[in-house]
């Protein structure tokens, strides 16, 4: 789950499209990084697959 989750977050990367994942206008990737809010309960989520929203962002960043 983790490797699709950093798939889809970084695709759009990786593509080309944008040079950074919070700059893809379809991603909820700023929802997984705590910069906007979420309807949904990802901090849990992520929590639990990545550790924290620091832990989360600096794996992305990463791989970029």
């Amino acid at each position: 789950m983790a490797e699709t989750i950093k798939y889809i977050h970084l695709n759009p990367v990786k593509a080309g499209l944008c040079d950074k994942p919070e700059k893809w206008e379809f991603s909820d990737y700023r929802e997984w990084i705590g910069a906007k809010e979420s309807t949904r309960n990802i901090a849990t989520e992520r929590d639990n697959i990545f550790g924290s929203t620091k832990d989360y962002a600096e794996l992305i960043m990463l791989e970029y």
